[in-house]
């Protein structure tokens, strides 16, 4: 399909009909919304003067010198200097690394769709599958993730190790074959896995990259064992002490448009790879109207956003972001059969771009434009973005925060390991005695966002490579 921007047929009279009354459409009903103001630019770190496209080059090399574990694994948050054998152990103490190490495979597809051939993202792309794929062997079971896992062979945890008396719903436990793997993970993880997994399968599939074979049947078969994991278990993460995790229920799919959206862009991107029993399970769900139910409630939950504002999207970040991720994977893995599909998850992703519009993330104003769209200013907003965001995620020390009612723009917010899911209302404030720390976030939030806007030509050659400049801001 090349790089052209493409856009789902959607047949808009039958959604009228179908779903409500009247079609919602980007920019409609703006006197309902409750629109947030955006704050003033008061950062907590100098605004860098570089270009998008060198940006990208020092946050991959901190990645490649910092951020990598010895199977492959994006290890997020960094202690410095990593090559000391205690840093490199603590930096492990994470709780989300499946979600964001997703991020990053996601974002070297996206590279390589953008460039071409590079045998050394294709040899990074194959390591990042394995480290993902590495959790299997740490929980010793086929399909289940960690929050975390460690190569240790230890019979005690180390002292950083969250434990079950002081952490029941996410502890540390021994696994299997040298390893310690922290449990408890949730469906978000779940998604962000399928969707690094399903960016590479799609994009393979539609021509825009070409894997060696061991590469394609890795992603594919990984991506077919976390499918048949949750199919087996009804939908339910079941952790290796056989409890279901805190945040592991998927079988409200009926219900619950968050777990349909999840299931069905997992099914059907699993389905892709030619697996039968994923193909019988996505047909059941869309039979069972898994995807209009994804429009109804998502599209109430986007009407509850533009009418009440702040109230209603405080601690809603992390599934606002997981929504958009879903609809990618779903809509890079569908073809024309899946038409009314996609028009349901547009028409849930409109409702809720309502408000989301003016939350400043690139990442869901690029997914957005890809599956529906946007207008010139948002883009230019989500470019504007990109050029502010941190060149340097170094972690500042004695911050203070206030939560309000204005929209912060990144340079306004903490270092996030995610800038993405963060909580776009809470400003940061440096002290007299802030600092920049020796612990470091990846920059994997902005890479895939830069690759992808790069290859939807979301963001041209001469934006990624223009000077940028603050004089006059």
């Amino acid at each position: 399909m090349g790089r052209r921007k493409v856009r789902v047929a959607l047949l808009s009279v039958f959604f009228c009909l179908t779903i409500l009354a009247s079609c919602a459409t980007p920019g409609s009903n703006r006197n309902k919304i409750k629109v947030p103001p955006v704050a003033d630019i008061d950062p907590i770190y100098e605004l860098p003067t570089v270009s998008l496209s060198e940006k990208e080059t020092i946050l991959f090399n901190v990645i490649l010198e910092r951020h990598l574990n010895e199977q492959g694994y994006l290890l997020y948050r960094s202690y410095l200097p990593f090559s000391d054998p205690v840093n490199y152990q603590q930096s492990h103490n994470a709780a989300d690394l499946p979600a964001w190490h997703a991020h990053w495979m996601a974002g070297l597809a996206m590279r390589l769709a953008h460039l071409g051939a590079v045998p050394e993202i294709e040899s990074l792309l194959h390591e990042s599958v394995e480290g993902l794929r590495t959790n299997f062997t740490a929980t010793g079971i086929v399909g289940l993730l960690g929050r975390a896992y460690l190569k240790y062979d230890g019979d005690e945890p180390l002292p950083w190790m969250a434990t079950e008396e002081n952490n029941p719903t996410k502890y540390w436990q021994k696994g299997e074959n040298g390893f310690w793997f922290r449990n408890g993970v949730a469906k978000d993880h779940y998604a962000q896995a399928v969707f690094g997994l399903a960016t590479v399968i799609g994009l393979e599939d539609r021509g825009a990259i070409s894997l060696a074979p061991e590469t394609s049947t890795l992603v594919r078969e990984t991506l077919v064992d976390i499918a048949h994991y949750l199919i087996d278990n009804q939908y339910r993460i079941i952790d290796k002490n056989g409890n279901v995790t805190e945040f592991g229920r998927l079988n409200d799919w009926r219900v619950n448009g968050f777990d349909g959206l999840q299931l069905l862009a997992m099914l059907r991107s699993c389905e892709a790879t030619g697996d039968e029993s994923c193909a019988r399970e996505y047909d059941r769900l869309i039979r069972a109207g898994a995807a209009r139910t994804v429009a109804v409630t998502l599209g109430k939950m986007g009407d509850l956003y533009a009418r009440l504002g702040r109230e209603n999207a405080f601690d809603h970040y992390s599934d606002d972001q997981a929504i958009y991720t879903n609809a990618f994977a779903l809509y890079l893995n569908s073809d024309e059969e899946d038409a009314e599909t996609l028009g349901y998850v547009k028409y849930a992703l409109d409702k809720m771009w309502q408000f989301l519009r003016y939350s400043l993330k690139s990442y869901m104003t690029f997914i957005q434009a890809i599956l529906s769209e946007v207008s010139s200013e948002e883009l230019a907003d989500a470019l504007e973005t990109l050029r502010m965001f941190p060149d340097d995620k170094r972690t500042i020390s004695n911050l203070l925060t206030e939560d309000t009612h204005e929209v912060q723009p990144i340079p306004n917010q903490t270092i996030s390991s995610h800038y993405w899911k963060s909580d776009y209302f809470r400003k940061a404030i440096l002290t007299d005695t802030s600092e920049r720390m020796s612990v470091e976030h990846s920059g994997q939030d902005y890479l895939f966002v830069y690759w992808m806007g790069r290859y939807f030509d979301l963001i041209s050659e001469e934006e990624a490579n223009a000077p940028v400049s603050w004089e006059d801001s």
